[in-house]
This record gives structure tokens, C-alpha cells and sequence, in this order.
């Protein structure tokens, strides 16, 4: 009997990436690309300079895993994009950065800003101040780390976002990626 071998985390991530971010005709996601032991890096090349500068804003600049760290370089026409995190973000602000990012991709439907607290069986959810509504649809890609028969992974493309996005933006902008509903409207 062969031994199972698991992916390690940084590869699903990467794959991840692909089938999430790279779901867009303007993005291209590279092949995770190993530095060392202990650092991996994945580029994303991007075509058009507000969906790379806001791409840029909306993911981690280092993806943490104990003692290993994958660093996500976010490219336009062969230029480095830097970080350029604000101190302190509006709802509308940050809904934007995800609508500019997204707005090609298609996984993505809109962004709702809440003007109130949601509420649902008398209690109130007031945390998130902006939710991405995201296609229903599954996220799958090729992984050995045993997610099914067929090596794959299979995800709701919302939990892919919400799993490799920021979620939470100074001061206390908190994001959350849903699926969209077909009997509910904006």
C-alpha cells in the first residue's frame, strides 16, 4: 500500500489563489515558487493598474503557516506593487477596494454596505461593515492532500474568498464574502 503524502498548506493555497483571484481575464497567477525551506513566494500579474493596486490592498502581503511563509507579490506591467494600507478605512472605502479588485472577475456579483445592524431572530450582527457577494458557485481545484476520491478540493467559492482575503481593516471595518441568494435582492 503507497503512503499518502498531504499537500502542504501553501500549495492549496496557491491553487487556491488560481481559482479565486485568478478567476479574472485581467489576473495571472504563477506557480508557487519556492525561495527556501521555509519561504514561498506566488506572483500575481495583473494588466490594469487600479485592479492591481486594489488587489493589492484587499490581500496579505505574507501568508503565515507556524515556521513556513508564502509571500504574495502583486505585479503590473513588471512593476512591484507596494502595500499601501491606510491608517483608518470607511465602510465605503473598503467596499470599493473590493469592488475595483474584483469587479472583472467572474466570481464576483457586488458589494453591500450595510446601513444598520443586521438583525436575524432578535439578534443584531453589527460587525461587518461590508459583504461581498460572490457567485454561487464551487471553487475546485487538483490537491493530493486526500479532499476527495479524485484529489480534489471542492469549496464554496465564498469560503475561498474569505480564507485568502483581509478581513478586517482599520478601524474596525470588519469584511465578509456570502454567497449570493437568488430569492433575496440588494
Amino acid at each position: 500500500m503507497n503512503k499518502a503524502i498531504l499537500c502542504p498548506p501553501w500549495c492549496s493555497l496557491n491553487r487556491k489563489l488560481k481559482c479565486t483571484i485568478g478567476n479574472n481575464p485581467h489576473v495571472t497567477v504563477s506557480d508557487l515558487i519556492r525561495n527556501s525551506p521555509i519561504c514561498y513566494e506566488t506572483d500575481i500579474f495583473i494588466d490594469d493598474l487600479s485592479i492591481a493596486k486594489a488587489t493589492r490592498n484587499i490581500l496579505p502581503t505574507v501568508y503565515n503557516f507556524l515556521n513556513v511563509n508564502m509571500k504574495l507579490m502583486i505585479y503590473y506591467n513588471k512593476s512591484l506593487i507596494s502595500s499601501s494600507y491606510k491608517d483608518k478605512y470607511t465602510s465605503k472605502e473598503v467596499g470599493d477596494l473590493f469592488t475595483t479588485a474584483l469587479n472583472s472577475n467572474n466570481l464576483f456579483k457586488y458589494v453591500i454596505i450595510p446601513s444598520h445592524n443586521i438583525c436575524l431572530n432578535n439578534y443584531c450582527f453589527p460587525i461587518y461593515k461590508a459583504i461581498i457577494i460572490i457567485k454561487k458557485s464551487i471553487v475546485q481545484f487538483y490537491n493530493d492532500d486526500l479532499s476527495d476520491i479524485y484529489l480534489n478540493t471542492n469549496e464554496i467559492a465564498s469560503q475561498s474568498f474569505n480564507s485568502i482575503s483581509i478581513l478586517e481593516f482599520p478601524k474596525d471595518i470588519y469584511v465578509h464574502f456570502n454567497t449570493e441568494n437568488d430569492r433575496c435582492t440588494q
